[in-house]
């Protein structure tokens, strides 16, 4: 699977167990697991593995990480936001091409409302988008 930026999503190509091309390892991923870019978390390259993304996999370059005593869709809505990821482009180290580790991701501060809040927020912003999506609809 493939990582796109600006908050695109994935793609999808040929599944594939764990496998090893050359010098690259590849990993298998599951649904619901947080996948981001190393290369470009901070132009975007954030997203949720979706259901018909199980067991596809990605480089190391693209770690997906295990979420736990969060609401998932919560997480990623917060760290989508431009001015959070945007942000985080001068954490990034490396020679060469910059990338954040999961170790500098994983101490990232975020804010986490009680449970109930999270899934307020959540449902909130998916029917806000929802609604801007369908009135995008109706000016087409």
């Amino acid at each position: 699977m493939t990582l796109k930026l600006n908050l695109e999503g994935i793609t999808l190509s040929a599944n594939r167990e764990t496998l090893k091309l050359g010098a690259t390892k590849y990993y298998k991923r599951h649904e619901g697991q947080l996948l981001y870019g190393k290369q470009n978390f901070f132009h975007g390259s954030i997203a949720l593995i979706p259901k018909e993304a199980e067991g596809y996999a990605t480089s190391g370059d693209v770690p997906a990480l295990d979420i736990s005593n969060v609401n998932s869709k919560y997480l990623v809505d917060y760290i989508s936001r431009p001015s959070y990821f945007k942000a985080k482009e001068a954490l990034a180290t490396g020679t060469g091409s910059k990338r954040i580790h999961e170790k500098t991701l994983l101490n990232f501060k975020i804010a986490v409302p009680s449970l109930e809040e999270q899934n307020a927020i959540s449902d909130f912003i998916t029917n806000y988008t929802n609604l801007i999506a369908l009135h995008q609809r109706k000016q087409n």
